[in-house]
């Protein structure tokens, strides 16, 4: 029998090389503390992920008056179907202490923005058109990858306010959304194939 989905049957990876070395440089103290759970700034982002959408697809349905009776007639569109998502994908992180993880995708965000790369020093600047690939995994009960979507020509769009509040950092689990659009995609389905385990450092 297949099971509901579980909430947590997916895991959003960010790559290694996503964010700026000089922003990994300017929060190197913190990460190179003994108490620090984590190997790496991307371990501990992609850890904090705790929601993202899976886009869908809204096509478009070509209308035609026929005849006298003034009849419509619909149609499928003629534009490829991956054409017609709505190339928006939306990332909810868990607020960390010290609002850790928030300042690290606004000090992304700003410098993918600011960047030109002309002259420059290099260690400062990724790609100034395109972020790395995110890449999307979507876990069956028994901890396989059934499906990867892998999300291309990625572009920061937004990211939330900070509204500070002591009553809400005492008492609340914080969240914010980044907002990222993306060019293409592809999907991998490996339900037919032999697929080991995710990895062990992926399981959140």
């Amino acid at each position: 029998m297949l099971h509901s989905p579980k909430s947590d049957s997916f895991v959003l990876i960010l790559p290694d090389n996503f964010i700026y070395p000089s922003i990994i440089e300017r929060y190197k103290p913190i990460f190179d503390a003994k108490n620090f759970m984590f190997s790496n700034i991307h371990d501990f982002l992609n850890a904090t992920v705790t929601g993202v959408n899976f886009t869908g697809i809204k096509t478009k349905v070509q209308e035609q008056t026929l005849g006298k009776e003034s009849r419509k007639q619909r149609y499928r569109s003629g534009i490829n179907a991956k054409e017609q998502t709505n190339k928006e994908l939306v990332v909810n992180f868990k607020m960390t202490t010290g609002f850790l993880n928030y300042f690290m995708m606004l000090d992304q965000l700003v410098q993918y923005n600011d960047s030109t790369n002309e002259g420059g020093n290099p260690s400062l600047v990724g790609n100034d058109t395109f972020l790395n690939s995110i890449t999307l995994l979507i876990l069956g009960n028994d901890g396989n990858i059934w499906f990867e979507r892998i999300y291309d020509g990625i572009v920061i769009n937004s990211i939330d306010d900070l509204n500070l509040s002591k009553e809400a950092v005492k008492y609340k689990s914080l969240d914010f959304t980044v907002r990222f659009a993306y060019n293409d995609y592809q999907i991998k389905n490996n339900i037919s194939e032999k697929v080991n385990k995710i990895q062990k450092e992926y399981r959140y």
